[in-house]
């Protein structure tokens, strides 16, 4: 597996959030920004651990949701913008040699911390 970003040097949690999935839906990696926006570590399900925290959103996560989009090939790639917390994200999940990406990126501004 691939060393992902740690992202926590960043401004109010400006960096990107990424999810790695094997194809029966289940987490095998994940950065420290994952963890700080998702909760749950490795071997939870990818719809409920994305998902979960994306409550109350139309992202695209559901049971299967990985298998699907790593059957439907790379130009399928989902895109949603989703609001969690306080924040706006895009969510962007791809599949990539059996797996499936999928990031949180910001979509806020980051703010100067007052001086």
């Amino acid at each position: 597996m691939v060393a992902l970003p740690d992202n926590r040097q960043e401004p109010n949690g400006t960096g990107v959030a990424v999810v790695v999935s094997c194809a029966d839906g289940m987490v095998v990696e994940l950065n420290r920004q994952a963890e700080e926006l998702v909760g749950a570590p490795r071997g939870a399900s990818c719809w409920e651990l994305v998902g979960g925290a994306l409550a109350g959103n139309a992202g695209p996560c559901c049971p299967g949701c990985v298998r699907r989009l790593i059957n439907a090939g790379a130009e399928h790639a989902a895109v949603r913008s989703v609001v969690l917390g306080q924040r706006r994200y895009q969510l962007t999940c791809v599949p990539i040699d059996g797996h499936a990406i999928s990031t949180l990126t910001s979509l806020d501004q980051p703010t100067e911390p007052p001086s």
